[in-house]
């Protein structure tokens, strides 16, 4: 990665100027069904679950017989198809009929409850849902509370009374028709905010907008990415495995330390990529072992400590670990593939400018903290049906991403925080990801969380921690506080103490749940 420039005048950072590497003025999936063709012999996907393996030419095959069932069903450009699916063998050839048609599909994680499903499909209104046959009667229940005519049907099983995509791609084909020209200004991709406090919101991605992005991507790799396409990284993982000529492995199973490792060691992974929480995971569960395969592996949605990194890289011998940033809104932001400074987020990716902003909107420098606004060649659409949240979202050009961070005077680009996030004690600004790095030293702790909570009386926040620790180590309260206590200033202090779970509860995109978290705290409060 180069290093960004920085312009002493507007004070405005920018990542390298290029062309990108495909043409953006195209329907997405026409591009996908070309790269199919050229790559046929090529494995495109393997399922660890069932170990088949599908080459390029049957997803080809796949995506345009689905494309046909789609068209026979009366669909048109524009109408919304709901998918809510782990990563099973049919879901990617789903996905890309979606695309060939000018279908806008729109993601939701395997997980999700009724309320989840009323939520975000009564904004969209599918057309058209496809699911798992294990959360099949969750999306009935909320198609039915919503009072839609939504048709549904599974990806991979035999559900009595629905149809399946496996049983639609077993029969003989619908009738050929012509595929319609899909303008690459349209909507291709309807995403779910991921932030982890807030309501999400529905962002929409365009053809062009997906196209324009460049990932420092090599071809030929082998690929796992455990995120299901309801999350930006595996949403981009499925498109780039085909884009870049890579075999992507896939699973429908939910995290486990043990089947994950297997997985990397099985199928020879040379990429993968994983929230912090994962890898501190996977290390404090003994289950990493020696991995020579692996080229790259990625860390994203949060801040990773140096500890952990450099006591994890002994694991990957041939390898290096990258800190990135994004955000559903904005996509792929900064890489770190530096080797160094780990809790930085690298330098900038091609073809973004970012300013660092005080309150009063003013473009700060080097080591100054404040507000990051982003402004990319071709932006994201909007959020649906909130014009004014879409406005708040934008000074001008610029879209403010409600995260703090800054630069250093090497140009490594650093984030602090979300801005709603910080915390102040006695008129003493803090954020949890501060107070979260030291308590993550402590040995036995596996994973911290710090909330804070307001209390009118001292008009400040109530900082209290909560922590997974490994059980063997026979860690108190007490000496958590104390270590902790000893680090900070008296501001900083966990005034609402530490606090055991057995686990984290998570988000949709597999985030830590703050909102929960802070509603325990609550509750501890009261």
């Amino acid at each position: 990665m180069q290093k960004p420039t920085f312009n002493k005048i507007t004070k405005i950072w920018s990542g390298p100027k290029v062309l990108p590497i495909f043409n953006p003025d195209q329907n997405l999936g026409q591009l996908i069904l070309k790269v199919l063709e050229q790559t046929s012999e090529t494995v495109a996907q393997i399922s660890a679950d069932t170990k088949v393996s599908v080459t390029c030419g049957q997803m080809r095959e796949r995506t345009e017989k689905f494309a046909k069932y789609l068209n026979s069903l009366g669909l048109k450009q524009d109408d919304v198809v709901g998918i809510v699916a782990a990563n099973t063998e049919n879901l990617a050839p789903s996905v890309f009929a979606c695309f060939l048609l000018g279908l806008p599909f729109n993601p939701l994680a395997p997980i999700m409850i009724e309320s989840d499903i009323v939520h975000m499909f009564g904004k969209t209104k599918p057309k058209l849902i496809i699911c798992d046959g294990n959360n099949l009667k969750i999306v009935q229940n909320g198609v039915n509370m919503m009072k839609s005519n939504a048709k549904i049907i599974t990806v991979m099983e035999d559900v009595e009374n629905y149809d399946s995509v496996t049983k639609i791609l077993n029969r003989a084909a619908e009738k050929d028709f012509d595929y319609p020209e899909v303008d690459s200004n349209s909507a291709a991709l309807i995403l779910c905010s991921s932030g982890s406090i807030s309501v999400p919101k529905v962002i929409f991605k365009t053809h062009k907008e997906i196209l324009s992005i460049r990932f420092p991507i090599s071809q030929n790799q082998i690929c796992y990415v455990l995120a299901s396409i309801f999350w930006y990284s595996g949403f981009s993982n499925l498109i780039n495995s085909v884009l870049f000529k890579l075999t992507r492995v896939i699973t429908a199973q939910p995290y486990n330390p043990q089947y994950f490792v297997d997985i990397l060691s099985t199928y020879g992974v040379n990429m993968t990529l994983t929230p912090p929480f994962i890898l501190v995971n996977l290390y404090h569960s003994g289950s990493l072992k020696r991995l020579d395969e692996i080229k790259t592996w990625i860390v994203s949605g949060a801040k990773v400590s140096e500890e952990i990194v450099e006591k994890c890289l002994p694991f990957i011998p041939n390898g290096i670990f990258l800190n990135c940033y994004g955000s559903s809104e904005a996509n792929l932001i900064s890489i770190n593939n530096q080797k160094r400074k780990y809790e930085s987020s690298g330098f900038l990716v091609q073809n973004i400018d970012i300013k660092i902003v005080d309150e009063n909107g003013n473009s700060l420098d080097y080591n100054q903290q404040g507000e990051i606004c982003i402004k990319r060649s071709v932006p994201f659409l909007g959020y649906l049906d909130e014009p004014e949240k879409t406005k708040e979202a934008y000074d001008g050009e610029w879209f403010k991403t409600g995260d703090i961070g800054y630069f250093d005077d090497e140009d490594f680009f650093y984030i602090i925080d979300r801005k709603k996030e910080i915390l102040i004690y006695q008129g003493f600004l803090t954020t949890p990801s501060e107070l979260e790095a030291i308590i993550n030293e402590i040995d036995g702790v596996m994973s911290s969380c710090v909330v804070g909570v307001h209390q009118e009386s001292i008009a400040s926040d109530i900082i209290y921690v909560f922590v997974i620790v490994d059980k063997t180590k026979n860690l108190t309260v007490a000496q958590i506080e104390n270590f902790f206590n000893l680090k900070v200033k008296k501001q900083r202090q966990l005034q609402g103490g530490v606090h055991f779970l057995e686990n984290f509860p998570l988000t949709a995109s597999e985030k830590v749940n703050r909102m929960k978290i802070k509603e325990m705290a609550k509750e501890l409060m009261a």
